[in-house]
């Protein structure tokens, strides 16, 4: 590894580190804070600068009582939306993480179309939400951890390699550890109760 690479490593540990020290602080304040940091860092926040992000998402799931799943909405390196799982709470199959935070990005940006957004998610998208991706034209997938039961991009099957009109890259198992173990341990702890 060569001493630029290290380098930019530590920064995005550094970030990671600061982030996660203010994330008790307002949305506004977090905010302004990611952008001045991404600033000094010359915007080369990582991947896992952003699933940490999604995981946060996935933890306040948990916290309610939800599956653990997280997401966020990124655009030229900053957060455009967040959405964590909330199916059990509005009773409602459409509430997925990544469908709250596709449409939360489609409010702040004024347009369905996200091309040049990024959504990482922390578990691989289900068929539902890999359609709305399709169709808000999102330029890239991140996810963390496979779904071996319902995974629409590569799992069981892959819809962004049928013949749709868009096709958004993907990139799997980014903090895949951490993704599945946030999963394994919220069922654990379900089947104590």
């Amino acid at each position: 590894m060569n001493r630029i690479s290290l380098v930019i490593i530590q920064s995005s540990v550094l970030i990671e580190f600061a982030i996660n020290y203010i994330y008790t602080l307002n949305k506004e304040v977090k905010r302004q804070y990611r952008m001045i940091l991404s600033f000094v860092f010359m915007n080369n926040l990582s991947d896992e600068f952003f699933m940490n992000e999604a995981l946060n998402q996935a933890r306040l799931a948990a916290n309610i009582l939800e599956v653990p799943i997280g997401a966020v909405i990124v655009r030229n390196q900053e957060i455009i939306s967040y959405g964590y799982n909330k199916k059990e709470t509005f009773k409602n199959s459409l509430h997925h993480a990544e469908i709250i935070a596709i449409n939360e990005a489609c409010k702040k940006l004024g347009t369905w179309r996200l091309c040049d957004c990024e959504l990482f998610v922390t578990l691989e998208p289900c068929p539902m939400c890999a359609g709305a991706i399709i169709n808000s034209r999102i330029s890239r997938v991140i996810f963390g951890t496979e779904d071996l039961k319902s995974g629409a991009c590569g799992s069981v099957l892959n819809l962004f390699d049928l013949s749709f009109n868009h096709r958004p890259k993907v990139t799997r198992g980014i903090l895949r550890e951490q993704c599945s173990s946030i999963l394994s341990d919220f069922f654990k702890n379900l089947r104590k109760r």
